[in-house]
């Protein structure tokens, strides 16, 4: 990917976390009762995450026919 892709994905993660942090959102006080999910919502994430970017990759590497 282009450098300017991946700096502007970072960029927009932190404002992104900044204003998670300063809305307070999502609230806390129920951590113990949605913390067994906490797992598998991980997984999930990271499956996501993983497959959106591959399948980047294969747009951006694939060669046309």
């Amino acid at each position: 990917m282009n450098r300017a892709y991946v700096a502007l994905l970072l960029i927009g993660l932190c404002l992104l976390l900044i204003a998670l942090k300063y809305t307070l959102f999502p609230d806390l006080s129920w951590w113990w009762i949605t913390a067994p999910l906490w797992g598998p919502l991980a997984l999930a994430l990271a499956l996501t995450v993983f497959l959106f970017f591959y399948a980047v990759l294969i747009t951006v590497y694939a060669k046309p026919h």
